[in-house]
C-alpha cells in the first residue's frame, strides 16, 4: 500500500469513533433519544471496536 494512504486511512480509523459519539449525541439531542437508547448505542459501538481489535490481532 501507498505510504500517504496508509497514512489517510490510520487518520480516518483514528477519528472514526470520535465521529460515531457526536452523530450519536446529535440524535439524543435533535431526536430526544432517552437515554436508554444511547446507553444501548455506545455499548454496541464497543463490542464492534473489541471485535475489531480482535481481529487485528488474528492477522498479527
Amino acid at each position: 500500500m501507498l505510504p500517504f494512504l496508509k497514512e489517510a486511512l490510520r487518520r480516518a480509523l483514528a477519528l472514526a469513533p470520535l465521529g460515531a459519539k457526536v452523530v450519536s449525541l446529535l440524535r439524543l439531542v435533535f431526536r430526544r433519544w432517552d437515554i436508554i437508547s444511547l446507553l444501548y448505542l455506545y455499548r454496541a459501538e464497543n463490542v464492534a471496536v473489541g471485535l475489531v481489535n480482535v481481529l487485528a490481532m488474528g492477522k498479527k
